[in-house]
């Protein structure tokens, strides 16, 4: 694919990096504008937004480290240098994560009710995460399994033409941005779009992650991988926690 847009001399500007900080940037943006009609101050949203960031991108390093650590038992100085350029040395579910645990400390420092801030991030990180993975497919990682449908890909270290998962992902994330969007009058409580949002994308990832078996995601238990073992997990944590919240 593209994994370099531009070269100049020694100094190279990735695709994955450059497509990573637009889906953080039109994130962040989108947050602070929504965040406003909450009564929220957009500086405020913008110094968590950054934070965010860094947060999430610890906690997917470190989720994708603890569910790898036999790899990194010869080499550990490798768990702080990820390779590829994607989010091949990344969890996702890792950084939802890292980023849920800021959003609770940030939100009890600044005394901003914890769902109603997990609920304006979720629109949010859908939107970010559609955009950051166009840069997975330009950067050429996160690709399926081998497929002859007429929209199938060959990538440079591939023999054969395969899913474009990553574009699957993009393109179901945008449809979930504006599902968030359009349910969002109808949440039950503060924090039920946020718990939505993990349903409808972990039941996504669970369906990507057939298609990626065996080529870039490894099976580790019962023929699932590790992203559909904690899909199923999220899934049925934050289903119980809906059918149990009681109003207040």
């Amino acid at each position: 694919m593209y994994p370099e847009l531009l070269k100049i001399g020694p100094l190279s500007i990735k695709s994955f990096g450059v497509m990573l900080l637009l889906g953080f940037g039109v994130a962040i943006y989108w947050m602070a504008r929504e965040g406003e009609k909450e009564g929220i101050k957009r500086e405020l949203i913008f110094d968590f937004g950054l934070a965010a960031i860094i947060t999430s991108l610890i906690g997917a390093r470190l989720i994708f480290v603890l569910l790898n650590l036999e790899e990194y038992f010869s080499d550990p100085l490798s768990i702080f240098l990820p390779r590829g350029g994607g989010l091949g040395g990344f969890s996702l579910h890792g950084g939802i994560l890292g980023g849920a645990l800021f959003v609770l400390f940030f939100a009890q420092k600044h005394q901003i009710h914890k769902g109603k801030l997990l609920d304006l991030c979720s629109p949010s990180l859908a939107l970010g995460t559609a955009i950051g993975r166009i840069g997975c497919f330009l950067n050429g990682c996160c690709y399926g399994i081998p497929s002859n449908l007429p929209w199938a890909v060959k990538f440079p270290e591939v023999a054969e033409k395969v899913h474009p998962t990553q574009l699957y992902a993009s393109f179901f994330n945008l449809i979930l941005f504006f599902g968030l969007l359009k349910i969002k009058k109808y949440r039950k409580f503060d924090g039920w779009l946020s718990l939505v949002y993990l349903i409808g994308y972990s039941s996504f990832r669970f369906i990507l992650e057939i298609f990626r078996r065996g080529a870039t995601a490894k099976i580790v238990l019962f023929s699932l991988t590790q992203a559909q073992l904690l899909s199923i997990f999220i899934i049925i944590t934050a289903a119980l926690v809906i059918i149990l919240h009681k109003p207040r």
